[in-house]
């Protein structure tokens, strides 16, 4: 007798079989791609004599700026045009995350730095690292930043809304930004509680500038390009204005 339920059945999971094998031969690719934009990729930086002030940047790949197409187009890069004079040291690395950041700051020499921007937090939401881990180890690496480097500011850009990369497909993208937003909050949480300055980049996949006016992601369809970049910079120049200037007075 033919069971037409079974049929169906046996149907469906065929294709779920197919899907969860195209997306997994889709993510291979792109994550591929991502590699290979970490390998091209190099940090913007500049060393001067006799600086105005100096500035350390740490961080994961977006720090160091993979997917710009030349370091002069990242958010360090960027810094580097509107602030000449300043001695700009980028120490961020591809594919770092918050416990790989700690054992960084361990074997970095102690020094004086006027400004030091943190931008960390993707590693960890793709892995799907639990909030609270999280918010106990940027804590740890806040804290040792203002021991160890003498800083007077500290400014912490965290994770955008990954769910809103062109990397991800449903029904993936909905757990990357559900993720996203509870790391955000994790990290203003955070900031607030050592007085560190907080630029959230993470905004609504509706709303998310990366996404409006076209999409403005490097081919490996995860980190930003160069109007990406912009983008970005344009959101941590504003909130880091009156502390830059600071330093020059």
């Amino acid at each position: 007798m033919y069971d037409l339920g079974a049929s169906i059945g046996f149907a469906l999971l065929g294709v779920v079989i197919v899907f969860v094998f195209v997306e997994l031969s889709l993510i291979s690719v792109r994550g591929y791609r991502a590699v290979q934009e970490g390998k091209r990729a190099r940090p913007a930086e500049k060393v001067q004599s006799n600086p105005r002030a100096k500035v350390l940047i740490v961080g994961d790949s977006t720090a160091y700026g993979t997917g710009a197409t030349t370091p002069a187009f990242s958010l360090a890069g960027r810094l580097i045009a509107d602030h000449p004079e300043f001695t700009v040291i980028n120490a961020a690395q591809n594919a770092m995350g918050l416990k790989e950041l700690i054992t960084k700051l361990d074997e970095m020499a102690d020094e004086s730095f006027d400004l030091v921007i943190v931008q960390i937090g993707g590693i960890d939401t793709l892995k799907l690292t639990r909030c609270q881990t999280i918010a106990a180890r940027l804590e740890q690496i806040l804290r040792r930043i203002a021991q160890k480097f003498n800083t007077p500011v500290t400014v912490l850009v965290s994770v955008n809304n990954v769910g809103a990369a062109q990397f991800f497909r449903l029904p993936v993208r909905y757990l990357y930004s559900w993720h996203s937003r509870k790391v955000s909050r994790a990290c203003g949480a955070v900031c607030a509680a050592t007085g560190v300055v907080h630029v959230p980049l993470f905004h609504e996949r509706s709303s998310d500038p990366l996404r409006q006016g076209g999409v403005h992601f490097a081919p490996d369809g995860i980190h930003p390009n160069d109007r990406g970049y912009e983008i970005w910079y344009a959101e941590v120049r504003q909130q880091i204005a009156p502390y830059v200037q600071a330093l020059y007075s």
